[in-house]
């Protein structure tokens, strides 16, 4: 083998090197991809782990960064979470996959309640204000914001037609643009439906067994530790009810 090496770059010196040199550029393209891929889902999964909720429940069979992103859940079911026991409080979240502006790629859009969420999840605003649910108005992330040079009354496409920017927050919790949930519900053509819900505990350090509590009442139901998440998204795997 290595008398062939050597006798291709003796004899075909050019071809050799351009063959060389494009194996090393196609390792390298796959590293590089391979990477970024992997920042963008820990990335992903560290805002979806800091939603302020313990808990998420979510649609059984649903695992990773996209499978989750549809709206099937009823709404009415947050009713019979928040009955649990050791359940302070249950938000409905929906989220949605729609194209990336320049055309390449999706970006996930989060549909969530005018008042809930913002107790849950801690978002402060560092301008403007939290949406009308009836209107045409996102809120988005500062890191969002600062990278596409937004602030409070400019538009974004969302669903195909422009949406104001009325609100900018910190920190980053779940999908960076935020619409109210009756307009995801809307664009959808799925009313009271949701994607998850988030449950905040009356007593966080007892979140294991809430969490346990909620999976004997709702056994067909996905629940997870949102403190598991960027395992959960790495691996694939579930972490209550494996």
């Amino acid at each position: 083998m290595d008398q062939l090496v050597l006798a291709n770059l003796k004899h075909r010196p050019t071809r050799t090197i351009i063959s060389i040199v494009g194996i090393a550029l196609g390792v390298c393209l796959t590293l590089l991809t391979i990477g970024m891929v992997q920042g963008m889902i820990k990335k992903r999964a560290q805002r979806e782990a800091n939603v302020g909720a313990e808990i998420m429940v979510r649609e059984s069979g649903s695992l990773g960064l996209r499978t989750w992103a549809s709206l099937l859940l009823p709404i009415e079911e947050a009713a019979a979470l928040a009955e649990v026991e050791g359940v302070r409080a249950v938000v409905p979240v929906g989220q949605y996959s729609v194209s990336s502006q320049t055309g390449f790629g999706l970006r996930i859009i989060e549909g969530i309640p005018e008042t809930g969420y913002q107790e849950i999840s801690g978002i402060v605003f560092v301008q403007g204000r939290m949406f009308h649910k009836q209107a045409d108005e996102a809120i988005v992330d500062i890191v969002y914001a600062q990278s596409h040079h937004l602030t409070v009354n400019d538009r974004i496409e969302v669903f195909g037609r422009p949406f104001r920017v009325v609100g900018i927050y910190t920190p980053e919790s779940g999908p960076r643009i935020k619409v109210s949930l009756e307009k995801l519900q809307e664009y959808t053509g799925l009313s009271n439906k949701c994607s998850a819900f988030l449950v905040k505990c009356e007593r966080p350090e007892e979140e294991e067994v809430v969490a346990r509590r909620i999976h004997e009442r709702f056994p067909d139901r996905q629940v997870l530790l949102t403190r598991d998440l960027p395992v959960i998204y790495s691996r694939g795997t579930t972490a209550i009810n494996a």
